[in-house]
């Protein structure tokens, strides 16, 4: 079983295959940060969100 991500950059669009079976609890974080499904702690404030982490962050 996999997943794919798609990150958008400003040097072009690339897919990522995501392996639970390999790394379960990484992927099941990263799917659930990406999606709103989990709750994260906003540095800026300390308080928790539960919008998308990933949606605008520059990597």
């Amino acid at each position: 079983m996999s997943a794919n991500a798609t990150f958008v950059t400003s040097a072009g669009t690339f897919k990522a295959t995501l392996l639970p079976d390999h790394a379960p609890t990484t992927v099941a974080n990263f799917i659930d940060l990406a999606s709103g499904r989990r709750e994260w702690k906003d540095p800026r404030d300390g308080r928790p969100k539960t919008d998308p982490i990933y949606n605008g962050t520059i990597f």
